[in-house]
């Protein structure tokens, strides 16, 4: 017997398609009743109905005890809600300094948090299962049990084989490939995913952010280094070897410094803020840097990360010249990788990128660069002040609300 049959139509996989739509729109707009949601989705109501029906029963949405407009005469629409608390995730987000652990609702709300040194004197292997041990503490210091958690997502640097959920060369933290997904799992014993960190926030700007789905989209992270991922078609894109588009590592100076992926000259040895600071460190001068000079005074003459900005925006002669070449670098890179990916929009985040001077300098510096007869859309990330735990959040919720960029 031939085994050449045609595959019909999967009427669960439809069920479950619709079921994902009707949560993201609820997610997206907000209160809805069924004919809207019909509406709008173009379901019959009577599908929206079933679907709606068994989402009630699990409490995944629930009424909201509102009713508004004329449905039919005298009558009028229920209105629907998602219950975001219908389930909890974990994220954890691995930095080269600290991890993070986060129980959230399904909304991206923190529910509880907390951060402890990341150790990188000890396997990777041996790291994992100590967050395992982490995890279930805290889930039980919060009281809340494992049938409680729709998942758990996990963000690291670097590379990222997400089908896998292998992480590929986390950079200053794990030289080589580590399946985090399979230790996780088989310590935790719920469903994992991971994801590069910079990926992962694009992720929640889709969900929880204040950007609108785009077609095409570049996602530029400026603080602590460079990151950067390109949306094609509504999809991260990613090379063969799963590198998403890391324009901190474009070389600008053949014989610059050496950058920590191991070339010399990248980006990120000009413009991440471990060289920002030493850069600025090498400017200090009493007589030619005054300004700068008298400002250190205040932190017992050490540039950190609270006053980089600061340091950055003092008004000497060297250091504005200093700052032209800085933000001018960052944008010329970023210009070059438009005209290969043809972005609608930019979306900017990182603490750097919240400075409104350092945010208007780079899109004057850019827009020198693309020219008056061309424009390009700059949108500002709201999430900048979560990023320690809004990626690995969204990575867990993700599959729940069917959003696109994965």
């Amino acid at each position: 017997m031939s085994n050449n049959k045609k595959q019909g139509i999967n009427m669960g996989d439809v069920k479950i398609a619709n079921r994902k739509a009707i949560l993201e729109r609820l997610h997206r707009v907000g209160k809805m009743s069924r004919k809207d949601i019909a509406d709008d989705l173009g379901l019959t109501q009577g599908a929206v109905s079933l679907i709606c029906n068994e989402m009630l029963e699990r409490q995944i949405i629930q009424y909201t005890g509102e009713r508004t407009g004329d449905f039919q005469v005298g009558r009028k629409k229920v209105m629907m809600e998602i219950n975001y608390r219908f389930k909890y995730v974990i994220g954890i987000d691995i930095s080269v300094k600290q991890t993070t652990l986060t129980i959230g609702d399904l909304n991206g709300q923190v529910i509880s948090k907390q951060k402890f040194s990341t150790d990188i004197t000890i396997t990777a292997n041996e790291f994992l299962k100590n967050v395992s041990v982490r995890v279930i503490k805290f889930m039980w210091e919060n009281n809340i049990f494992k049938d409680e958690i729709l998942a758990i997502g996990v963000t690291v640097l670097g590379p990222v084989n997400h089908e896998e959920g292998i992480s590929l060369k986390a950079l200053d933290i794990w030289d080589e490939p580590v399946h985090v997904k399979q230790i996780l799992e088989s310590e935790i014993q719920l469903p994992v995913y991971v994801e590069s960190n910079v990926c992962a926030f694009a992720i929640a700007e889709r969900l929880y952010g204040n950007i609108d789905e785009a077609s095409s989209a570049l996602f530029l992270k400026w603080g602590p280094g460079v990151g950067s991922v390109a949306v094609l078609n509504g999809d991260i894109y990613k090379s063969h070897e799963w590198v998403a588009t890391e324009i901190g590592h474009n070389i600008l100076e053949k014989e610059g410094l050496v950058c920590r992926c191991g070339q010399k000259g990248c980006l990120e040895t000009i413009a991440s803020t471990k060289h920002i600071r030493q850069s600025l460190t090498e400017l200090i001068d009493a007589k030619k840097t005054p300004q700068l000079y008298d400002l250190l005074q205040q932190y017992d003459e050490e540039i950190t990360r609270e006053n980089t900005i600061a340091c950055l925006l003092s008004e000497d002669k060297s250091i504005a010249k200093y700052l032209n070449y800085l933000v001018e670098s960052l944008a010329y890179v970023t210009y070059n990788a438009t005209k290969n990916i043809l972005p609608e929009k930019i979306i900017l985040c990182g603490y750097l990128f919240e400075n409104t001077i350092l945010r208007e300098k780079f899109i004057e510096k850019f827009n020198l660069f693309i020219g008056k007869y061309h424009h390009m859309i700059f949108e500002k990330s709201s999430l900048t002040k979560k990023e320690d735990y809004i990626g690995s959040i969204a990575l867990a919720t993700k599959d729940f609300f069917g959003a696109n960029l994965l």
